[in-house]
């Protein structure tokens, strides 16, 4: 459903003209409003033979690393890709807005997913919060006011660029693209493919959100609030200007389905017609003659029983994927070439029984090269009974799969359901199971507790109420005894007790992750360098997660230049230090950079430059050892 709804929300104003002689209007159950996909005349003055060219603009960047401007892209194009993202990623004015948002069923958090993994320097766009408070109905369009104190709240001007993206890669995002839109902003795109063709690409994601991110998340949504209660808010930076032909009301639609002057719509999916949500739109069904299938991916077909076949090519092909996705996966794992094709076809109706199509294929067996060369009908039953009650659906298990293919490669009953009654021992609920589940594919076989282990947790100070604590423990779990003791007597040579560095570790877990070599870098910047004392980490631990040839020493060269100058305000004291260190770069250069005349911002800015491009000794040529998976 979602797909094909915003696939043709972000196309419907090129190909309406093209394919149907009535204007379209789409519906969904996310937004539970309608809409008119009925272009603006200004946009759809070119021929019909032009369309193809602008069509694959947004795709046709993807692998390269050529620099680009937010000026070149159009406001008609609806999308743009990772590798333009990735070279304006540090533009001013340019939002990224994180606009994640789940199927109640999905059992997934939005906002705690933000906080795990985003775009750097992404804000989060709370699609339940910036709402309709009026209504009873879930995420409603909010008003014009409304929507301007939450785009001001979130830092927004009329001026700015904004990227929209979500977590699946093309599902609310769409949806906080024509929220844009109707109130008028017409620079917003959304990300080709989100934070899964992002993170695909090998670009670098942020693992927690600054402090200023998470208060610009909640002012937007303590605005909103206020205006419907009839309060002021902070100042106006956005300003709408409604668009009315985006938006139809339930009225107009009644009155259409009479008069026949526009085609109706239904871009929900299968699954979604079969909720108890369909009611609202059985009128709407009766009339619509368009396809319900997403058109930019095909649904996987079931391979037929009797269908027959020489080699795992036409197995492939059968099965839906093209010459480019069968010489990836071949790439991947060459030895499928020669794979027993009737074991390859009893494989393939597994997965598509699970719901997985051909397109997911190439990320399975990219994570795990050996996927269809293991014994998946082992037990396969009794498994997928198994994990479809605990993941609450099928569906929901077959994306667990795509994320994490070994989920079915484990023993099931010598290594699933131990390591699961192991956490469950422990405390961990199945709520916060599944996303460690789904995270961490080696959660199942090295997971292990011991009295040592148990000991690390008790006295990390953390209860099981706490939101940290499934981090906690099946970080510990799945690292080795030796490994924590080397990273707790790392901390110890600074000057720590073994209690606080537990304790530590209960607040931040993913320090547990993090390399001796990284902890012995920051720390001695921090005391030997700034002149902090060790004890400063307890209680501000992202002092060890930024990066300090990026962010800690380019930002204190700029204080001894701003000090040399003579200038105000300095970055003196510790509370300021720490204050500025931990600010983004946007606001730490507003406040401390573009705040003077432009020839001293000029030379400020350039020693900056010049300090985040000097590279650490012998950085390039550094031998990275191993000794093994580490956790």
């Amino acid at each position: 459903m979602a797909s094909t709804l915003f696939t043709r929300s972000l196309l419907g104003h090129r190909l309406v003209h093209s394919s149907l002689s009535k204007p379209q209007i789409l519906t969904s159950f996310l937004n539970k409003r309608l809409f008119n996909s009925q272009p603006d005349p200004k946009y759809t003055a070119y021929k019909i033979s032009s369309i193809r060219a602008p069509l694959v603009m947004a795709s046709s960047v993807v692998g390269t690393r050529a620099n680009y401007s937010t000026l070149s892209v159009s406001p008609n194009e609806p999308v743009v890709s990772v590798d333009w993202l990735h070279a304006n990623l540090r533009e001013p004015d340019l939002k990224i807005l994180d606009a994640s948002w789940y199927m109640p069923d999905e059992q997934r958090n939005p906002i705690q997913e933000y906080q795990v993994a985003h775009i750097p320097g992404a804000l989060f766009f709370d699609v339940d919060g910036i709402a309709d408070r009026t209504s009873n109905l879930p995420h409603m369009l909010p008003s014009e006011e409304a929507f301007a104190a939450a785009a001001s709240a979130l830092g927004i001007q009329n001026k700015d660029g904004v990227v929209v993206y979500d977590g699946k890669g093309l599902f609310s995002a769409a949806r906080v693209w024509w929220m844009f839109r109707v109130f008028g902003h017409e620079r917003i795109w959304v990300l080709d493919g989100g934070l899964p063709r992002w993170r695909a690409s090998g670009f670098d994601v942020e693992s927690s959100a600054s402090g200023d991110a998470i208060l610009k998340a909640s002012a937007a949504s303590e605005a909103i609030e206020k205006i419907y209660q009839g309060q002021a808010v902070g100042p106006i930076t956005f300003e709408t200007k409604f668009q009315p032909h985006l938006v139809w009301t339930l009225e107009q639609v009644k009155g259409n389905i009479e008069e026949k002057a526009y085609q109706h719509v239904d871009a929900r999916s299968k699954a979604g017609k079969a909720t108890n949500r369909s009611s609202l739109f059985s009128f709407i069904i009766k009339i619509a003659t368009c396809s319900t299938k997403c058109l930019a991916e095909p649904e996987t077909p079931q391979l037929q029983p009797n269908f027959s076949a020489n080699t795992s090519v036409e197995v492939l092909k059968k099965w839906g994927c093209n010459d480019d996705d069968i010489s990836k996966i071949f790439s991947r794992r060459p030895s499928l070439r020669e794979i027993n094709v009737v074991q390859l076809q009893s494989k393939l109706n597994l997965l598509s029984g699970l719901g997985i199509k051909y397109s997911e294929l190439f990320k399975i067996i990219n994570c795990c090269p050996r996927f269809l060369s293991s014994r998946l009908n082992h037990c396969f039953d009794e498994q997928l009974d198994y994990f479809t009650k605990f993941f609450g659906s099928k569906t929901v298990f077959g994306k667990a799969i795509v994320r994490n293919p070994s989920l079915l490669n484990y023993d099931f009953n010598h290594s699933i359901k131990p390591a699961i009654a192991l956490y469950e021992q422990m405390g961990l609920s199945t709520k916060d199971l599944i996303p460690m589940l789904v995270s961490r594919p080696t959660l199942i076989p090295r997971s292990s507790l011991n009295d040592q282990k148990i000991d690390y947790i008790n006295r990390s100070g953390v209860s099981k109420t706490s939101k940290m604590y499934k981090y906690v423990v099946t970080l510990i779990a799945i690292s080795r005894t030796e490994t924590i003791q080397e990273k707790i007597s790392n901390f110890q040579k600074f000057g720590f007790l073994e209690d606080e560095i537990l304790r530590l570790f209960g607040r931040s877990p993913l320090l547990i992750t993090m390399s001796i070599e990284k902890v012995q870098r920051n720390m001695t910047f921090v005391m030997g360098t700034l002149k902090f004392p060790a004890s400063v980490v307890l209680q501000h631990p992202f002092l060890l997660y930024v990066n300090l040839e990026a962010v800690l020493k380019p930002r204190l060269v700029l204080a001894g230049k701003i000090q040399d100058m003579g200038l105000s305000p300095e970055m003196k004291g510790q509370a300021t230090i720490l204050r500025s260190l931990r600010m983004t770069e946007k606001r730490f250069l507003k406040v401390y950079v573009n705040c003077h005349p432009q020839e001293v911002a000029d030379e400020l800015m350039e020693a900056f430059r010049n300090a985040k491009c000097a590279k650490r000794l012998a950085v390039d040529s550094k031998r990275i050892v191993r000794k093994g998976f580490p956790f």
